[in-house]
Protein backbone atom coordinates (compact mmCIF):
# COMPACT_ATOMS: atom_id res chain seq x y z
CA UNK A 1 0.00 0.00 0.00
CA UNK A 2 1.66 3.77 -1.07
CA UNK A 3 -0.96 5.80 0.79
CA UNK A 4 -4.53 5.83 2.51
CA UNK A 5 -5.76 9.06 3.46
CA UNK A 6 -6.25 10.66 6.76
CA UNK A 7 -8.29 13.03 5.91
CA UNK A 8 -12.05 12.71 6.03
CA UNK A 9 -13.59 16.10 5.30
CA UNK A 10 -13.23 19.11 3.56
CA UNK A 11 -15.24 22.22 4.29
CA UNK A 12 -14.14 25.68 1.93
CA UNK A 13 -14.52 27.75 -0.97
CA UNK A 14 -10.84 27.48 -2.03
CA UNK A 15 -9.88 27.25 -5.89
CA UNK A 16 -7.47 24.33 -4.97
CA UNK A 17 -8.11 21.76 -2.18
CA UNK A 18 -5.42 18.48 -1.75
CA UNK A 19 -7.18 15.12 -1.79
CA UNK A 20 -3.52 13.66 -1.58
CA UNK A 21 -0.34 15.81 -1.20
CA UNK A 22 2.54 15.00 -3.85
CA UNK A 23 3.36 11.42 -2.96
CA UNK A 24 6.43 9.53 -4.55
CA UNK A 25 5.15 6.37 -5.97
CA UNK A 26 7.08 3.81 -7.86
CA UNK A 27 6.57 3.99 -12.30
CA UNK A 28 4.85 0.99 -12.68
CA UNK A 29 0.69 0.39 -12.83
CA UNK A 30 -0.64 1.69 -9.95
CA UNK A 31 -4.44 1.73 -8.54
CA UNK A 32 -6.27 4.76 -7.38
CA UNK A 33 -9.54 4.42 -5.39
CA UNK A 34 -11.07 7.55 -4.61
CA UNK A 35 -14.93 7.56 -3.17
CA UNK A 36 -16.86 10.45 -0.78
CA UNK A 37 -19.97 12.30 -0.40
CA UNK A 38 -20.01 15.89 -1.55
CA UNK A 39 -22.48 18.66 -1.69
CA UNK A 40 -21.71 21.67 -4.23
CA UNK A 41 -24.53 24.19 -5.58
CA UNK A 42 -26.39 23.81 -9.06
CA UNK A 43 -23.93 26.28 -10.52
CA UNK A 44 -20.44 25.58 -9.41
CA UNK A 45 -17.53 23.97 -11.57
CA UNK A 46 -15.60 21.35 -9.28
CA UNK A 47 -13.45 19.00 -11.23
CA UNK A 48 -11.73 16.17 -9.27
CA UNK A 49 -8.00 15.76 -10.87
CA UNK A 50 -4.77 13.45 -11.12
CA UNK A 51 -1.82 14.01 -12.00
CA UNK A 52 1.85 12.12 -12.77
CA UNK A 53 4.66 14.04 -12.78
CA UNK A 54 8.88 13.14 -13.23
CA UNK A 55 10.63 14.15 -9.59
CA UNK A 56 11.78 16.83 -11.70
CA UNK A 57 8.29 18.54 -11.86
CA UNK A 58 7.71 17.35 -15.64
CA UNK A 59 3.74 16.48 -16.36
CA UNK A 60 3.45 13.35 -17.49
CA UNK A 61 -0.09 12.81 -16.95
CA UNK A 62 -3.15 15.09 -16.10
CA UNK A 63 -6.39 13.79 -16.30
CA UNK A 64 -10.12 15.58 -14.60
CA UNK A 65 -13.25 14.47 -13.81
CA UNK A 66 -16.11 16.84 -13.39
CA UNK A 67 -18.16 16.91 -10.52
CA UNK A 68 -22.24 16.76 -11.18
CA UNK A 69 -24.16 19.01 -9.07
CA UNK A 70 -27.04 16.48 -9.54
CA UNK A 71 -25.18 13.67 -7.62
CA UNK A 72 -24.20 13.45 -4.12
CA UNK A 73 -21.13 10.69 -4.01
CA UNK A 74 -18.38 9.97 -6.27
CA UNK A 75 -16.79 6.22 -6.56
CA UNK A 76 -13.86 5.69 -9.02
CA UNK A 77 -11.05 3.00 -9.40
CA UNK A 78 -8.22 4.14 -12.11
CA UNK A 79 -5.53 2.88 -13.16
CA UNK A 80 -2.80 4.80 -13.73
CA UNK A 81 -0.64 3.15 -16.42
CA UNK A 82 3.30 2.72 -16.55
CA UNK A 83 5.24 5.66 -17.83
CA UNK A 84 7.36 4.79 -21.26
CA UNK A 85 10.54 6.84 -19.13
CA UNK A 86 13.58 5.37 -17.24
CA UNK A 87 12.57 7.75 -14.08
CA UNK A 88 11.87 4.54 -11.17
CA UNK A 89 9.93 7.22 -9.03
CA UNK A 90 7.19 9.44 -10.13
CA UNK A 91 5.26 11.98 -8.41
CA UNK A 92 1.37 11.27 -8.10
CA UNK A 93 -0.79 14.31 -6.90
CA UNK A 94 -4.83 14.82 -6.64
CA UNK A 95 -6.77 17.64 -6.07
CA UNK A 96 -10.30 19.65 -6.39
CA UNK A 97 -10.42 22.38 -8.70
CA UNK A 98 -13.39 24.90 -7.51
CA UNK A 99 -13.43 27.36 -10.38
CA UNK A 100 -16.38 28.96 -9.15
CA UNK A 101 -14.84 28.93 -5.54
CA UNK A 102 -18.47 28.04 -4.44
CA UNK A 103 -19.10 26.74 -1.07
CA UNK A 104 -18.05 23.12 -1.17
CA UNK A 105 -18.42 20.16 1.48
CA UNK A 106 -16.86 16.98 1.01
CA UNK A 107 -17.19 13.82 3.78
CA UNK A 108 -16.58 10.81 4.02
CA UNK A 109 -13.04 10.94 1.74
CA UNK A 110 -11.89 7.13 1.21
CA UNK A 111 -8.67 7.45 -0.61
CA UNK A 112 -6.22 4.52 -1.45
CA UNK A 113 -3.74 4.15 -3.62
CA UNK A 114 -1.51 0.74 -4.47
CA UNK A 115 0.51 -0.83 -6.79
CA UNK A 116 -0.40 -4.00 -8.67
Amino acid sequence: MLYVSDKKQINNNSEYSDFTKAIDVPNRNVNYNVSFDYDIGSTEKVSLVYQLSTVKDSLLLWQSMTLSPKENTFQAHLKLPWQSITDSTLVFKSYLLNETKGKLMFKNLDILIYGE
